[in-house]
């Protein structure tokens, strides 16, 4: 069997990949605190080459605070994220979406925001710091091999959560990486927080150019399309969007910018 094939049926027989730019990214909301050190070993895994070649997992985790835009058409959303406890603060000129460590919270009311909060919080980071979270605690990696999309060559790793991590463990991805540059090319996912069941909606996320800040490779500009399974190739363009104003700091964020303020909401949209 090709590894081409073997791909396809890896796929096939996965329970599920992760939205429509909407990802199973909730995940983030429910890590524990990051331990130094944790993720795939180096030089026996394909992700840790990937993970150097982005500047490495150790100095990933030199960092507590990240905060970025991520400017979609129009609009643009603040990203404020605690690397260590995840806890983040999202915003935009009609809300604000923060994440305490417990609750998600919506201010000024819950009609603020329109879709589920819940689901939202955290998304854009974790798209933002891939391939650094698929070292997260409670990841499981497979190495699928070499594949071919679109007539180029990829060396594919496949990405499960352990049971009960996060809020949607059914959650996986396939990531791709550009094999001689080792850094991420594109990654195919579902969505399986809203039902809590594996799928096989196949979405797509590319990641079109990166910028340096710090010393690690981080998205500059991602467009996501649907994926067509007959083909193997990708679909429609959904969507695209730039992270701008990037900064990361060893020092953590001020606590209360995570606090509910007076006046917020929690949000109580749970997934399946």
């Amino acid at each position: 069997m090709t590894a081409y094939a073997q791909y396809s049926q890896g796929i096939r027989r996965s329970k599920g990949w992760y939205c429509c730019l909407l990802v199973a990214v909730c995940m983030l909301s429910c890590v524990p605190d990051q331990p130094e050190g944790a993720g795939p070993e180096l030089d026996k895994d394909p992700l840790a080459r990937a993970i150097t070649a982005h500047g490495g997992l150790d100095l990933w985790q030199s960092f507590r605070t990240v905060t970025f835009d991520i400017v979609r058409e129009e609009s643009v959303v603040r990203n404020t994220v605690d690397l260590r406890t995840r806890k983040a603060r999202m915003s935009a000129e009609d809300y604000d979406i923060g994440f305490d460590g417990e609750d998600v919270w919506v201010m000024p009311d819950l009609e603020a925001f329109s879709g589920s909060a819940s689901f939202y919080n955290g998304l854009d980071f974790y798209f933002f710091g891939m391939p650094f979270v698929l070292a997260d605690p409670g990841t499981i990696h497979s190495d699928i091999g070499l594949v071919t999309v679109g007539g180029e060559p990829y060396h594919a790793v496949r990405v499960a959560y352990e049971a009960g991590v996060g809020a949607s463990s059914e959650d996986s991805y396939v990531a791709h990486f550009d094999v001689e540059t080792h850094r991420l090319r594109f990654l195919l996912y579902t969505v399986t927080y809203f039902t809590g069941e594996p799928n096989e909606n196949y979405n797509v996320r590319v990641y079109d150019e990166w910028q340096e800040i710090q010393g690690l490779q981080v998205p500059l500009r991602a467009t996501s399309y649907a994926w067509n399974p007959d083909l193997r190739e990708f679909g429609e363009m959904r969507s695209e969007a730039s992270y701008t104003n990037v900064s990361l700091e060893a020092a953590p964020a001020d606590p209360m910018m995570f606090v509910m303020p007076d006046g917020a909401m929690v949000d109580t949209s749970g997934g399946g």
